[in-house]
């Protein structure tokens, strides 16, 4: 892994823990805040996302970070 790779995944990391500390958890709505960095998406879209990205790779189903986005 690239260290800039590492950089960026460990900030994701440490924002998404931070929006699902246990006490915004225990608001009744926290799974459906909408997460500003991807428009349109609530904590439990992004949380899904990230699942499921999971077990892609555990899988074998990825073959590495995702390209550039097309022009």
């Amino acid at each position: 892994m690239e260290p800039q790779v590492g950089t960026t995944y460990r900030s994701i990391r440490e924002r998404l823990t931070a929006l699902l500390d246990e006490e915004t958890t225990r608001r009744p709505d926290a799974w459906e805040l909408p997460v500003p960095a991807c428009p349109g998406w609530t904590v439990r879209d992004v949380l899904a996302h990230l699942v499921g990205n999971l077990e892609d790779g555990r899988a074998g189903r990825l073959s590495g970070p995702p390209g550039p986005p097309p022009p």
